[in-house]
C-alpha cells in the first residue's frame, strides 16, 4: 500500500536489483529491511507512541548515544526521461553547517514528487540521536519499532529500533 500511490515513468536501464529496490524505496519515502523469516520488507515508518520501554531493570550497562551527522540541506533531481534532469528540489533546513544529501532518482519525475522525498529525508536524517543498547531483549519486537529508552537522568526518550542482534546461549541476553 505505500508505494500504491507512486507515479512514475518508470526504468529505462538496465539495473542490478538491489539498486533498484533501493530507488523504489526510496521514491516511496519507505525503508528496507529484511525480518526474522528472511523476507524483506519495504514499508513507511511508523509513528506513534512507543511499542516498549527499555529501562535499567532490563539494561546490562548503561545505553551509550552517539550523535549522526547533522542534515542541512537536501538536493533531490527529478527526471523527465532517464537521462534528462528536469530540475532540481532544494530544501534547506533551519540549522547550517550541516551535510548536503543529494538524491539522484530516476523515479521521481516532478517537483511535486521531490518534495515530498525530500521533506521525508531531511526529518528522518535528522533524528540523530544513535543509542546502542545492551539488554534483555524482547524478541517480540522488530526493526522500525519505537520503544522508550532511559538514561542516566532517569529520562525517557523515543528510539526507533534501526538493528538488533541476539545472543543465545541457552537464553537470549
Amino acid at each position: 500500500p505505500a508505494l500504491s500511490t507512486i507515479t512514475t515513468q518508470g526504468m529505462y536501464k538496465k539495473q542490478k536489483y538491489r539498486q533498484l529496490l533501493q530507488l523504489i524505496a526510496v521514491a516511496g519515502c519507505c525503508v528496507m529491511f529484511g525480518d526474522r523469516e528472511d523476507f524483506l520488507n519495504i514499508i513507511r515508518l511508523p509513528s506513534g507512541s512507543p511499542v516498549d520501554t527499555i529501562d535499567f531493570d532490563n539494561i546490562y550497562k548503561e545505553p551509550q548515544i552517539k550523535l549522526d551527522k547533522l542534515v542541512s540541506r537536501v538536493e533531490v533531481n527529478y527526471y523527465s526521461n532517464p537521462d534528462t534532469v528536469a530540475g532540481t528540489y532544494v530544501l534547506t533546513g533551519s540549522i547550517a553547517g550541516g551535510a548536503t544529501l543529494k538524491v539522484e532518482n530516476t523515479l521521481i519525475n516532478n517537483q511535486a514528487h521531490a518534495k515530498t522525498v525530500a521533506q521525508w529525508i531531511m526529518n528522518e536524517a535528522n533524528k540523530r540521536a544513535i543509542y546502542e543498547v545492551n539488554w534483555r531483549q524482547n524478541p517480540a519486537l522488530e526493526c522500525a519499532d519505537i520503544v522508550s529508552i532511559e538514561d542516566s537522568c532517569g529520562a525517557f526518550k523515543d528510539s526507533r529500533i534501526i538493528r538488533q542482534e541476539f545472543d543465545y546461549s541457552g537464553y537470549l541476553s
